[in-house]
């Protein structure tokens, strides 16, 4: 399954609060494994891998249409945790593989049963993962895009070219996240973005930011 759009760079088009310095088309039926049988806790962490492999992995934080959508998500992801401590650095990275699977429903138009993974800690992360970028969960990602595209004509192509820069920013975040646990403790990814990032997110309002391929953009332009 090709996801690498043809053209890799891209393109901020908008940014909700938090100024950082520096209806789905899943099928209902379709499982993860084994038909008939649940989703196991290999077929759950593989996610990662599967999607790097697909999507590609972002190597540095230096560009800064990166941070259009990375300083959202770990923005959100920290606002969650203050308000529920419960919802540590585990959860997160519970939640960035549940967005992933969101993400590859959106893609394939197939149903991944996650419910075991499921619990209230990683569900509050996944939805302010998704806030971040996500068009299907908010409405004003829906709006910015919409200027520039129909969302609901978009393809299994037009979404993994959307969706490319989230996913290596959810894959380099896994990563991050694996770092601080083994420097810090068992919260320690939250110790270091509060250490580091805190003073600069305020209040509780989801933030966002839509980054989308040069590739999508010089095609909407030739429309």
């Amino acid at each position: 399954m090709g996801c690498r759009g043809p053209d890799s760079e891209l393109d901020a088009m908008g940014q909700g609060t938090d100024e950082a310095d520096g209806s789905s088309h899943a099928q209902p039926d379709a499982m993860m494994g084994v038909a008939g049988q649940m989703m196991q806790r290999y077929q759950f962490d593989r996610i990662f891998s599967e999607m790097e492999k697909e999507f590609g992995k972002l190597d540095t934080y230096a560009d800064e249409t990166y941070v259009t959508v990375m300083f959202p998500i770990e923005g959100n992801a920290l606002k969650v945790h203050r308000t529920y401590p419960t919802a540590n650095s585990r959860r997160f990275k519970e939640a960035l593989a549940l967005v992933l699977f969101d993400i590859k429903e959106r893609c394939t138009g197939r149903r991944y049963d996650t419910k075991r993974f499921r619990n209230a800690d990683n569900e509050r992360l996944e939805h302010a993962i998704l806030m971040a970028f996500d068009p299907f969960t908010n409405e004003e990602v829906m709006a910015a895009v919409n200027e520039r595209f129909q969302v609901d004509e978009f393809g299994p192509e037009e979404f993994r070219e959307y969706y490319l820069l989230p996913v290596m920013c959810l894959i380099k975040l896994k990563d991050s996240a694996d770092l601080w646990e083994r420097n810090l403790g068992a919260d320690g990814y939250f110790t270091f973005i509060e250490d580091h990032m805190g003073a600069k997110i305020r209040g509780d309002e989801m933030a966002y930011g839509v980054a989308v391929p040069q590739s999508m953009l010089a095609k909407a332009d030739d429309n």
